[in-house]
């Protein structure tokens, strides 16, 4: 295997960073219009598979998570036997994201092919426009809609706390409604648990949407996906004080219809989001501090 390597400091915290490489559906169609299916395995571990393919084909390739080490390092495999590996290390104020690509002489004729004609040179500029894909779109992900504040407790209470989506009623409530949060399915906190999220006002009828956790590393990040709206991603970083709890708003994958199109677009006005993270946050820090 000859392995080539390059690295990025990006402005996000680590766990963001993380987050990003480790989700197949958005890492392995990062630079193309690819589309990336799960096929076998527990989605997101050791041993998951996924075919990546161009819209306009029939097949594609299978690519397998080869390893998975939470909030430091993530591998692809191909089945052509072509591979990356993501490391994630905390950087000053950020993150030093290393990428580094694998090819062998397993990777098909044209892999060979490409080979003889492309320097190693070459191939490294290939991986720094990987890391600055990454920083891209983390930037884009997007980095307004994002507010952070201390708490004066350690990572595990405050994590413990932000992942239960029973909670999200206690800091949610009280602005322009009421919310009431109930277990709809899977396990009461943890990956893929589900929830009926319903909010309540004067003006009209209740609204009931579905609330979802879509990431779950415990201690470092969770997001809770609210349909039709968007995804909450908290991460937590040990401070002096305690912990560093963020929020980040991102919209959620394709939403459906043209109303959800359009309160996708209207969650991302930062002068209208940023305010509501950070009333958020501070109800948050209240709730756990009493």
């Amino acid at each position: 295997m000859r392995r080539f390597s390059a690295s990025r400091a990006i402005a996000s915290p680590p766990s963001e960073v993380f987050a990003l490489v480790a989700d197949p559906a958005r890492i392995l169609a990062l630079r193309s219009e690819l589309s990336v299916e799960h096929v076998g395995g527990a989605e997101g571990g050791v041993g998951a598979t996924y075919r990546v393919r161009d819209p306009s084909a029939r097949s594609g390739q299978v690519v397998t998570i080869e390893e998975h080490d939470p909030g430091e390092r993530v591998a692809y495999r191909w089945e052509t036997g072509y591979g990356v590996t993501w490391e994630v290390v905390a950087g000053d104020g950020g993150t030093l994201l290393t990428c580094t690509r694998e090819h062998g002489p397993e990777d098909g004729l044209m892999g060979r092919a490409a080979k003889r004609l492309l320097d190693d040179e070459y191939v490294v500029s290939l991986v720094e426009e990987d890391l600055a894909a990454v920083d891209v779109a983390l930037r884009a992900d997007p980095s307004a809609c994002r507010s952070s504040i201390e708490i004066p407790l350690p990572p595990s209470a405050v994590f413990a706390f932000v992942a239960d989506p029973a909670n999200v009623a206690r800091w949610m409530s009280g602005k322009g409604g009421t919310i009431e949060v109930r277990h709809r399915s899977g396990p009461r906190v943890g990956l893929d648990a589900a929830y009926d999220f319903e909010r309540r006002d004067s003006s009209g009828p209740a609204e009931t949407h579905e609330l979802t956790i879509v990431e779950y590393e415990p201690d470092l990040l969770v997001t809770h996906r609210l349909e039709g709206w968007s995804d909450a991603v908290f991460t937590i970083a040990p401070v002096e004080a305690g912990s560093l709890l963020t929020e980040t708003r991102r919209p959620v994958p394709k939403p459906r219809g043209i109303r959800q199109r359009l309160r996708a677009r209207m969650t991302f006005d930062p002068a209208r989001v940023v305010p509501e993270i950070e009333w958020n946050l501070g109800r948050i820090r209240d709730a756990i501090a009493g």
